[in-house]
């Protein structure tokens, strides 16, 4: 498995591209960024790695902003004009794949898949939301997210400029590190690969890119459009990167 150390190249011809945790119809979702760099990138696999939307059931798409609703024309796009797009369920993504499937039945929706490499090695591709052991991690998790959205409410505490972080994020990321989940989260995920017979896995969910190699296994995680502003590209010649978002 080649995983490209940093710096990274620059390339916007890739033969595979995984995106999870856009979280479009949130406000916390970074779509113009996304848009930006999405534009000049061709690729004949796409994967959608997960939470794609946040509590569709609840929003549809009706009050999304036009950049979000932007996104997703560009992917179902993509979708009609040649690239193989796989819709990967997370947890957020509610009955979005199915109302997506009504206007493209084409669209390949899986709860987990394996991607065959170009080297020939398999590598797992599922969100992740899964490997939470406990519900107390859930609970801990929600608690980050209801503190963050109270707090960006009524104290307006959103950071602007190119690199904004939501409080929101930064709670569930600390609380992420200090109970030790991170760790947890990706000793689960390797060991769910080895015992399917996989060579590594790719997923999202945790919102902490990562693209590191454990007992020939490979870990790489996309991370998110919410804080990261992270996308995980295979190269023709089956090198993985991750990529930045400027």
């Amino acid at each position: 498995m080649k995983l490209a150390p940093p710096p990274y190249t620059v390339s916007r011809t890739h033969r595979s591209l995984f995106l999870s945790d856009l979280h479009l119809g949130s406000r916390r979702c970074q779509a113009e960024r996304l848009l930006n760099w999405l534009a000049p990138v061709e690729v004949e696999h796409l994967y959608l790695v997960g939470d794609v939307v946040d509590r569709w059931d609840r929003t549809g798409s009706d009050r999304w902003p036009a950049a979000h609703r932007d996104v997703w024309e560009e992917l179902d796009r993509r979708a009609r004009g040649g690239s193989r797009l796989t819709f990967v369920l997370g947890n957020h993504d509610g009955s979005f794949p199915r109302a997506w499937r009504d206007r493209n039945p084409e669209l390949n929706c899986k709860r987990e898949i394996t991607h065959a490499c170009r080297d020939g090695r398999r590598i797992l591709v599922t969100h992740g939301d899964t490997f939470d052991a406990h519900l107390s991690r859930r609970w801990l998790g929600g608690l980050g997210d209801a503190a963050g959205r109270l707090l960006e409410r009524t104290c307006g505490l959103i950071e602007r400029g190119p690199h904004p972080r939501g409080v929101e994020s930064r709670l569930k990321l600390l609380a992420k590190s200090v109970t030790g989940y991170l760790q947890r989260f990706e000793r689960k995920s390797l060991n769910h690969a080895r015992t399917s017979g996989h060579d590594g896995i790719v997923c999202g969910h945790v919102h902490h890119p990562a693209l590191t190699e454990r007992d020939g296994l490979a870990y790489m995680n996309d991370g998110d459009w919410v804080q990261s502003c992270t996308a995980l590209t295979e190269d023709e010649d089956g090198t993985f990167r991750l990529h930045h978002a400027a």
